[in-house]
């Protein structure tokens, strides 16, 4: 849409503010090409979804909706890649607001922060998940899966307790429980030889 005639000329900056305003991309532009990507786009690279994350200021939202190809393509990304969404990942918190307690959007910044072997960051966000969510099994197998990977096995043992007494049928939990306790058992025996 143009604002055009004789009465144009009349009115110069009208004439550009409207132009601007009306005919630039806004945020009814961002909204349909982001659910394009999302819909059309069965499997869109790492790539484009970064350049759509920059393109909204790192909204959580658009992370939360891509979180699963963001997972799994970033193993494999460039560093580049890599590094501009672990940059990204801090200023996706900033600008998170709790609106949907469906979408905890911490616990899965954690997941990326894991992936990319960042165990101490993933143990922050999955700290911030339970800040604000409240505890939740899954959290505490992940918390000590990060600190069974960071050498600490006590201590990943009793984020493996917490997951079972929060969800008793919880058998990965169990089964990590048990690993790590014949691991520590294990130590222990070397220690007294």
């Amino acid at each position: 849409a143009k604002v055009a005639g004789e009465r144009a000329s009349e009115f110069p900056l009208f004439v550009q503010a409207f132009n601007d305003n009306v005919d630039s991309f806004g945020p009814s532009d961002f909204f349909a090409l982001q659910r394009c990507v999302k819909e059309e786009t069965p499997n869109p690279s790492l790539g484009n979804i970064v350049a759509l994350l920059r393109l909204s200021n790192w909204d959580p939202d658009i992370y939360f909706k891509f979180r699963d190809q963001i997972l799994a393509q970033v193993a494999s990304a460039s560093c580049k890649l890599r590094n501009d969404l672990i940059k990204g990942m801090p200023r996706i918190w900033d600008n998170y607001f709790e609106l949907d307690k469906e979408k905890d959007v911490a616990f899965e910044i954690g997941r990326f922060y894991y992936g990319c072997l960042k165990y101490g960051e993933a143990l922050k966000y999955y700290g911030l998940s339970s800040d604000t969510l409240g505890e939740h099994h899954v959290t505490f197998h992940n918390m000590g899966l990060c600190h069974y990977s960071m050498g600490n096995l006590e201590t990943a043992l009793g984020y493996f307790k917490k997951a079972l007494a929060l969800k008793s049928t919880y058998e990965k939990a169990a089964s990590w429980i048990e690993k790590v306790s014949k691991e520590i058992g294990g130590d222990e025996s070397k220690k007294q030889n």
